[in-house]
């Protein structure tokens, strides 16, 4: 679970909240838009935004990959990285779902593929 403390901005907290709250009700969609909007509204809080946006990629990937839709679980993650490089299990889920498609994931250009 993603925790719901961000910004003293009240409008942006509403949107990062809400965006949290759809992200653990496995709304991911809903939960990257809202994440955006807060992020728009207060930038000054990138870096909080971009490791829940990391997290809430690498969930909706591996919702993806339950419902056998690789290729787009593997994007999700690529966003998820590209979100946060030190996401570690992000890297580890990429590393695995390229395996699973009988690729290197220590390909560094086959990893930085546009998602």
């Amino acid at each position: 679970m993603v925790q719901n403390q961000y910004s003293p901005s009240p409008v942006a907290t509403q949107w990062a909240n809400r965006g949290l709250d759809l992200a653990n009700q496995g709304d991911y969609g809903a939960a990257i838009e809202n994440l955006f909007e807060a992020w728009k509204l207060h930038p000054q809080r990138s870096n909080d935004f971009a490791g829940a946006l990391s997290i809430v990629y690498n969930n909706h990937a591996k919702q993806l990959l339950e419902r056998e839709q690789l290729d787009e679980a593997i994007s999700k993650l690529r966003w998820a990285l590209f979100f946060n490089e030190e996401n570690k299990t992000a890297s580890a889920n990429l590393d695995k779902m390229l395996r699973n498609k009988q690729l290197n994931p220590q390909d560094f250009k086959l990893r930085l593929k546009e998602a």
